[in-house]
């Protein structure tokens, strides 16, 4: 009986381990998101082509945004095994870890939010992105036009970067 107090209170554990390792994820995603924001709003269509920020730097951060993306994806699965694995023995030992259920809850609170605030950031990036369109031009083949220097928007990005730190 012990052992299976104790695996449950593990099993737990590791289900609030994920979700904090999610929120934690979910974070640096909201950043780049908003660093995006920042980007896309320097952009104008007179002078895109100009030097200043190279494609590849959006290359580059939606290549680290779908980095983190696949570690989130990575954590919900490795949690929905457990939780899967803990069935209806979860409602009926819950309580007598309520703490633990506590935070548990507290942190998929936590990541939902973070997953609604990505997804009303995403809409508007891609609300700006349309305004700044060229006729013809898709938005996933090239990057939005750009109105600032390639210094002034990297400070942006680090700034915002080291405000969410």
């Amino acid at each position: 009986m012990k052992n299976d107090i104790d695996e449950f209170k593990n099993e737990l554990e590791f289900l609030k381990d994920c979700t904090e390792e999610k929120v934690r994820l979910l974070k640096q995603i909201l950043t780049i998101t908003e660093n995006q924001e920042n980007v896309y709003q320097n952009m104008t269509r007179e002078t895109f082509g100009s030097t200043g920020v190279p494609a590849s730097f959006f290359a580059e951060m939606n290549a680290e945004k779908q980095s983190l993306i696949q570690r989130v994806l990575e954590r919900d699965e490795a949690f929905q095994k457990v939780f899967a694995n803990l069935g209806a023995t979860f409602e009926q030992r819950a309580p007598d870890h309520p703490a633990l259920v506590r935070a548990l809850q507290n942190q998929v609170s936590a990541a939902v939010d973070l997953d609604e605030k990505i997804r009303r950031q995403e809409n508007r990036n891609r609300r700006l992105l349309e305004q700044a369109s060229l006729p013809g031009m898709e938005h996933q083949n090239n990057p939005p036009p750009q109105k600032s220097s390639k210094k002034h928007v990297l400070a942006l990005y680090k700034n915002n970067a080291k405000k969410k730190q």
